[in-house]
Parts: C-alpha cells; sequence; structure tokens
C-alpha cells in the first residue's frame, strides 16, 4: 500500500458544501457527477482524492488506500481471502481500475485499488512555478490522512496491522495492555490512518498538507475571516 488515496464524505447541502470546500478550503474541481463532486489538491496528479455525495445523513462513505503496483491487488485479494474477510472485487470505478471493497471490524467501507486516471498537477509540464497562480482560499497541495472511530478500536487496530500490514507509528494503551487507539502508516510519515474509540463507522476529520508553518497561520486566518469555527490550533499536537 502506497497511502491514503481517497476520502469520501456525505453532504447535507451539496452547493453549499461545494462553495466552501472550492472557496475556502480551496480545493481544485475535476468533476460533479450527478449526486457526487469530484476534488483534489493542486499537487496531486490522478483524477480526485475527496468526493462529497449529497445524503440525508452526515459522516464517511468510504476510505481508499492506493497500492504500490498493479499486482499489488493481487497480493492483498489473497491476503483478504486467508484471513476469510468478504469482499467485492469491483471491475471498474469512476475513473479507476480494479478495487478491492470490504468492510473493517469499524464498520467502515475500505477500498483498495491502483489505476486511476493520471491527469497531472495545475501547473506546466516545462520550468513549473512553485505553486500555480490564481489559487483560491487555503488551497491544499493533497491529502494527508483520515481518523475515524471504532467502538472495539483493538479489533480495527489488529485487523489493519494484520490484514492490510499497517504499521503503528503511536498508540495509546490502558494499564490492563488493551490498545485504545492507535495511529497507523504505510508510507514514511507519522500516519495514513488514526483509529480511536468511538460509534462504529464514525468519522472524526480528514486532513490536507499544507507546505509551512506560515501556511497554517494564514489558513487559520482565512477560516476566521469566513467564520468557520477552530477546534484546535493552529499548533502542533501528539497524540
Amino acid at each position: 500500500i502506497s497511502r491514503l488515496g481517497l476520502v469520501e464524505v456525505r453532504s447535507l447541502d451539496l452547493d453549499r458544501d461545494l462553495d466552501y470546500y472550492l472557496n475556502v478550503l480551496g480545493l481544485q474541481l475535476t468533476a460533479r457527477e450527478g449526486k457526487t463532486a469530484y476534488m483534489k489538491g493542486w499537487d496531486e496528479r490522478h483524477a480526485y482524492s475527496f468526493a462529497l455525495t449529497e445524503a440525508d445523513r452526515a459522516g464517511m462513505v468510504r476510505m481508499a488506500f492506493r497500492t504500490v503496483d498493479p499486482e499489488d491487488l493481487d497480493y492483498y485479494e489473497k491476503r483478504l481471502k486467508d484471513f476469510g474477510v468478504k469482499y467485492d472485487a469491483i471491475p471498474e470505478d469512476y475513473r479507476r481500475g480494479r478495487t478491492l471493497r470490504f468492510t473493517a471490524p469499524s464498520r467502515h467501507t475500505v477500498e483498495l485499488y491502483n489505476e486511476m486516471d493520471y491527469t497531472g498537477n495545475v501547473l506546466p509540464g516545462v520550468n513549473p512555478p512553485p505553486w500555480p497562480e490564481g489559487l483560491r482560499g487555503i488551497a491544499p497541495p493533497r491529502l494527508d490522512h483520515t481518523l475515524v472511530t471504532a467502538p472495539e478500536p483493538q479489533k480495527a487496530i489488529d485487523f489493519f496491522q494484520t490484514v492490510l500490514e499497517f504499521r503503528v507509528s503511536e498508540m495509546l494503551v490502558a494499564p490492563d495492555g488493551t490498545t485504545i487507539a492507535a495511529w497507523l502508516w504505510q508510507r514514511p510519515a507519522p500516519h495514513d490512518l488514526a483509529i480511536v474509540p468511538g460509534k462504529p463507522g464514525g468519522f472524526h476529520h480528514a486532513a490536507f498538507v499544507v507546505d509551512s508553518a506560515d501556511a497554517l497561520f494564514r489558513a487559520a486566518d482565512g477560516l476566521a475571516m469566513h467564520k468557520t469555527r477552530i477546534d484546535y490550533g493552529p499548533g502542533r499536537h501528539g497524540i
């Protein structure tokens, strides 16, 4: 597995939320198909990494992880079979190739895929500037990680470690040795996925990268200008 490639979130009002994600957060809209809008950061080279789908309740629709190579899908399909995990093999999805879809013990829909349309970022291919001109809002370059909840975190954490071979960068452990929460990674970064106690299938956040501490403070100013509630920070935090 290479990295977190896609988070899809339910929207109670797609037009309202799309205005926020495009003009305040500053993502790039790549398509709108029916009740779903597809977006990405300005430096992401595949067709999309974030999707909003209009629905009657909030929460996460799915999270998807991209494999390094196409044959890695076969490797993980065998692991799913060996561990008795029920899954669907989807021949193709919107602008993606073959996908494995299954439900984790946390009750989240999880997908593995490799092929997605390669559309490039919004910079020119020859002599590109450091960033594009005319960006709107905060304009993060790419999706980074997601944090979800599970009623029995240890079961969910064990699943991602054992079946999908995630590694733990940090964990919170009770005095009796029970794992309360964990931050899991595949690429060399603090985490791609975090699991904490909470309701089944719960969604806490998806996070996008900014390039510097200064960009983080400017992001906070931009959110304040648009009267967006800030729950934490800006600051540096551990678990």
